[in-house]
């Protein structure tokens, strides 16, 4: 869980003790060993947390999947998973628009190098490494699902599914993003934040 969100010295505990201690309270619940290991859930946190352009809490994350167990490799494949999502989620998030103005096969017809390329690239991130290909199809549901692409997040659910997931383990990955969209708002901007927020800082 990130530490920022839980700082009994913030701005956060200054204004809002009880939504904190209710927030901690179901992070805590969130992130106990379950379906999924806490090394898991922490790789998930890492890629979700960058995707949320959180550096605080991306970087507690990987302390916290370090001391999961977590090896600098399998964070990194982590962190890769997100960069291939980021990437693809631009142009299949709104896939049935696009093919319905643009035809079903547009991007073989109109850039099929760039498509290609795109799926070596995406390749290259989900076969082989370190990690399982099931973990990285759950780090890719909960990216994907940021991002609010239905197709994508579809797609890799059913690609963790088949690639041994549970559905305990996919309800447990979105549970993690469910903490990340949620801490990731109001740590983000964590020293501007309690600039004009703590009292230690300014006037309250």
């Amino acid at each position: 869980m990130a530490q920022n969100v839980a700082d009994p010295d913030s701005w956060i505990a200054e204004h809002l003790s009880g939504p904190q201690q209710k927030f901690i309270d179901f992070a805590g619940k969130v992130y106990e060993e379950g379906a999924l290991d806490r090394k898991t859930k922490e790789l998930i946190a890492v890629a979700t947390a960058s995707v949320g352009r959180c550096p605080h809490c991306t970087e507690g994350h990987i302390e916290g999947a370090k001391d999961a167990g977590a090896s600098q490799k399998e964070i990194s494949e982590a962190l890769g998973v997100a960069w291939a999502q980021g990437s693809g989620t631009q142009v299949f998030w709104m896939k049935d628009d696009f093919a319905d103005l643009l035809g079903e096969d547009w991007r073989r017809e109109f850039i099929p190098e760039a498509d290609s390329a795109f799926w070596d690239f995406k390749s290259e991130l989900f076969d082989g490494g370190v990690l399982s290909r099931q973990t990285k199809e759950l780090i890719a549901v909960a990216v994907s699902c940021q991002y609010r692409c239905r197709h994508c997040t579809r797609s890799h659910i059913e690609a963790a599914l088949e690639a041994g997931a549970s559905k305990a383990q996919v309800a447990e990955t979105l549970s993690v993003l469910w903490v990340i969209g949620g801490g990731t708002d109001v740590v983000w901007n964590k020293e501007g934040f309690e600039e004009h927020l703590h009292s230690a800082h300014g006037d309250t």
